[in-house]
């Protein structure tokens, strides 16, 4: 049970406590004006400018900026009260919040009960979401705390307030991270948004049942991402989805501890590592396949991690010669089956079968643990139906003819989908070529009833 007494939070970072900190008025007042922001200006995707919205426009191009700014001092004020944010200052950046949806008529009634883009009503909730999310963001990069708001009494706020360490304020920014990149990467181009799709089942069909719990559901995200955003290539431009963003001001968006984890994905490394020793935060490990000695910089001190533990999964480059575990990364506690040969062994079976090493990873942890057949994927549908899967053809043949691209190259392969004039209408050819995709499109083709070969 946290204790929800208000408090100076300076003797609360000297204990490393976690607390939860109820928002005076004021605060609490400027909480209410970014969400009420949120919900107007989420009703609203770019807020496109026309004839009688200029000034919307106007004003949502200055919203973020003034949102990131009242949040900042948001944090502050919680966290040090009027000793760094004057009371006229904060009054200040709350009232220009204010302002930017004031100043366009306030936010919107609701057409026939819906709100945003494709018909999706934006509520309060969602922008309460938003706004803790981009609390917690914040917190990461200029704090060293992990924050969420949470409702308090009737009808206050409060924030849930965790000091962390410095590294785990880095590890727990690559969910904004990725979660960012992922965004971009579907508005990038449709057969690049495909290909996402394609990725996402055919990891589900290779990894771990979805867990129940969010703290491994988000793991499980983590390891997708990192495998389909950052490590593999797509076959509609051969690259990967991060060097793309990264060509078009991604890294420039992002805070300073965000912009190092995203360059420090480039140059990650997975692979199954063995504790050898520890000593404080620093954890001696040994890759199992190439039995090089490396420093893990432990960002989670509840563990324990004991000579013989197995480590599965990607390290990011965090200074000299040391790396921060990626928190998707399972973790087998000394004597636990399987051991690190084991999986590798099994892993080794995806790769002469053309897996890319972080999914025969995941795999071999899948089925060694489940205890199933070798190469035995889940039980996971591409589409729903049969009309849902001769859409989604129909979705990646638009794609490909969008970019131009009729025949898809890589690794001396082709992959290339053919539209006839035949009833069924489909060809595919060169299944070897990419197997999430060739995977997937394979399945679309069986489940509309028309055969790997085509008609």
């Amino acid at each position: 049970m946290h204790d929800a007494r208000p408090i100076s939070l300076d003797d609360a970072f000297k204990r490393g406590a976690e607390r939860i900190v109820p928002l005076d008025a004021g605060t609490a007042t400027a909480v209410e004006a970014v969400i009420d922001g949120l919900v107007y200006y989420g009703a609203r995707p770019g807020t496109e400018p026309d004839s009688e919205r200029a000034a919307d426009a106007a004003a949502g191009a200055q919203f973020p900026r003034a949102v990131r700014r009242l949040v900042k001092l948001i944090l502050l004020r919680t966290r040090d009260g009027v000793k760094t944010v004057s009371e006229t200052q904060f009054a200040q950046a709350s009232d220009a919040v204010v302002e930017l949806t004031a100043g366009v008529g306030g936010a919107p009634e609701p057409e026939d009960g819906e709100r945003g883009e494709g018909g999706a009503r934006f509520t309060v909730d969602d922008a309460a979401r938003s706004l803790s999310y981009l609390l917690e963001y914040e917190g990461l990069e200029d704090m060293d705390a992990a924050v969420r708001l949470e409702t308090h009494g009737d009808r206050g706020w409060a924030l849930h307030w965790k000091p962390v360490s410095s590294e785990a304020a880095h590890v727990g920014l690559l969910d904004p991270v990725y979660h960012a990149l992922d965004r971009r990467a579907l508005d990038e181009h449709p057969l690049i948004a495909f290909e996402r799709a394609a990725c996402i089942w055919w990891f589900a069909r290779w990894s771990m049942p979805s867990p129940e719990s969010p703290e491994r559901a988000l793991a499980w995200k983590i390891r997708e991402w990192e495998w389909s955003l950052a490590d593999r290539r797509s076959i509609a431009t051969s690259r990967t989805v991060l060097s793309m963003a990264c060509d078009v001001g991604f890294l420039e968006s992002l805070g300073p501890r965000a912009r190092r984890m995203a360059r420090s994905a480039m140059r990650s490394r997975v692979g199954a590592f063995v504790v050898r020793d520890r000593s404080g935060s620093d954890v001696a490990i040994v890759d199992a396949a190439t039995h090089e000695r490396l420093t893990l910089h432990e960002h989670d001190l509840t563990r324990e991690h004991k000579p013989g533990t197995v480590i599965v999964g990607r390290l990011y480059p965090f200074g000299e010669k040391k790396f921060l575990r990626s928190p998707g990364a399972f973790v087998f506690e000394r004597h636990a089956s399987p051991t690190a040969e084991q999986l590798l062994e099994r892993a080794q079976s995806f790769v002469r079968m053309h897996f890319p090493l972080a999914v025969a990873l995941e795999a071999a942890v899948s089925q060694a643990t489940l205890g199933v057949p070798l190469a035995q994927p889940n039980d996971v549908p591409a589409a729903t139906s049969e009309a849902d899967a001769r859409q989604q053809l129909r979705t990646l043949s638009t794609a490909m003819e969008h970019g131009g691209v009729l025949e898809l190259q890589t690794a001396g392969h082709a992959v290339w989908l053919q539209a006839t004039d035949e009833p069924r209408g489909w060809r595919i050819f060169g299944w070897d070529a990419d197997l999430p995709l060739s995977d997937n499109v394979a399945q679309l083709l069986e489940i509309a009833g028309l055969g790997k070969g085509g008609a």
